[in-house]
C-alpha cells in the first residue's frame, strides 16, 4: 500500500507535468484528427475517451459522461437549427466538437477528466448586463430540455435549477458591482459533479468561475495569474471604481476587505502568492475569493476581520509565499 501511493503520487507529480516535454524530445507527438461532426461520429470518439480514465480514482466520470451525452445531443440540435456543418477534433487526451458557436471539450489532463461546453458570445462584451442574462437564462433552460426532447436512455438529465441557482447567484452578485468589471471575461459555471459550462465574451481579458463550495453553498471565484498588490489593487479599480466615486456599501466593503490585505503584506514583506485561494470575509460574514495558480492541491489562505475591526491573515504554508 504504501509503495502503491508512492509510485501514484511520483506518476502525478512527476511524470505528467513532463509528459508534454518528453513527447517533443522523442517525436512522439499526438495525432490529432478532424471529422465531419454527427452524432454517429462523436460518440465512439468519447467513448474511447472515457475509457482512458480512472473510474475508481475519479468519482464524477460517470455523471459527467452523461453530461457529455446531453452535450451531444444539444449539439445534434444545433447542426439542424443554424444549418451549421460542424466539426470534430480528437486526439489520444482530448475531443473538441463544434457546431456554431457551441463546442464540447473534453480533455484527460494529470489523469483527471474535465467535460466543458463553450459558448462563443461574439456579439456581448459585458456579461452582467440584462441582455446577457437573458441569453444565459434561455441557453440552460435549452440545454436542460434537451432529453426531454430526445428521450435517448442513458442521457443525463441535469437538474434546471442547479444552473439557474449558480445564475441567480451570478446575477445578484454583479448587481453589488460596477457593470463594466465584468467586461471582456470568460465566465464558468462549475456544477456539483464537475461538469462545466463556458461563456466566452467578445474579447476576454480576464476569468470568473461559479462554483460549489466546501459547503454545497455558490461561490464566485476570480482567477488571477498570481496574487500581488498590482492584481488586488487592478480588482479593486475594475469592481468598485477609483477612490472617493459614489459606490455601494458592498463596493465599500470589498475596498476596505482588498486594501486591509495588501497593507498586511506590505507589513509581513510578502511580495506575491502563488497556487493559493484566498478567501476575504468581513464581519458580516460576506466573502470575496481569488485564485491563483494550479488548481490542485492550492493552498487556502483567509483574511478577515474580527469583532473588534483589527485583519488577520490565517495560512498559507511557508512555500506558497514569495519574499
Amino acid at each position: 500500500m504504501v509503495m502503491g501511493a508512492f509510485f501514484a503520487r511520483l506518476l502525478h507529480e512527476f511524470f505528467w507535468p513532463i509528459l508534454p516535454a518528453v513527447r517533443a524530445l522523442i517525436g512522439w507527438e499526438e495525432k490529432e484528427i478532424e471529422i465531419k461532426f454527427s452524432k454517429d461520429n462523436l460518440e465512439p470518439v468519447l467513448r474511447d475517451l472515457f475509457k482512458k480514465v480512472n473510474h475508481q480514482k475519479n468519482k464524477t466520470i460517470p455523471a459527467q459522461r452523461k453530461y457529455a451525452n446531453k452535450c451531444v445531443e444539444f449539439l445534434q440540435t444545433k447542426t439542424a437549427e443554424t444549418k451549421t456543418r460542424g466539426t470534430i477534433k480528437s486526439g489520444t487526451e482530448f475531443c473538441n466538437a463544434t457546431v456554431a458557436q457551441y463546442t464540447l471539450k473534453v480533455t484527460i489532463n494529470k489523469g483527471m477528466l474535465n467535460t466543458n461546453l463553450e459558448v462563443d458570445l461574439p456579439d456581448y462584451t459585458c456579461l452582467a448586463d440584462k441582455e446577457s442574462h437573458k441569453y444565459m437564462s434561455r441557453f440552460f433552460e435549452e440545454l436542460s430540455s434537451v432529453d426531454a426532447r430526445n428521450k435517448r436512455p442513458g442521457t443525463f438529465s441535469v437538474p434546471v435549477q442547479d444552473w439557474t441557482n449558480h445564475l441567480l447567484y451570478w446575477k445578484d452578485f454583479t448587481s453589488l458591482f460596477r457593470e463594466k468589471g465584468f467586461s471582456n471575461i470568460k465566465l464558468i459555471f462549475c456544477g456539483q459533479n464537475a461538469e462545466q459550462v463556458t461563456f466566452n465574451s467578445s474579447f476576454v481579458k480576464s476569468t470568473i468561475m461559479v462554483h460549489l463550495n466546501k459547503k454545497n453553498n455558490e461561490e464566485v471565484m476570480f482567477q488571477v495569474d498570481e496574487i500581488n498588490k498590482r492584481t488586488l489593487a487592478n480588482i479593486i479599480l475594475t469592481l468598485c471604481g477609483n477612490e472617493g466615486a459614489e459606490q455601494t456599501t458592498e463596493q465599500a466593503g470589498l475596498r476596505r476587505l482588498l486594501q486591509a490585505f495588501m497593507t498586511k503584506l506590505e507589513t509581513d514583506k510578502v511580495k506575491r502568492f502563488i497556487d493559493v485561494k484566498l478567501s476575504l470575509y468581513d464581519q458580516s460574514d460576506s466573502s470575496f475569493h481569488i485564485s491563483c495558480g494550479e488548481k490542485e492541491n492550492q493552498k487556502e489562505v483567509t483574511g478577515y476581520v474580527d469583532s473588534k475591526g483589527e485583519f488577520h491573515i490565517h495560512g498559507p504554508a511557508p512555500e506558497c509565499i514569495i519574499f
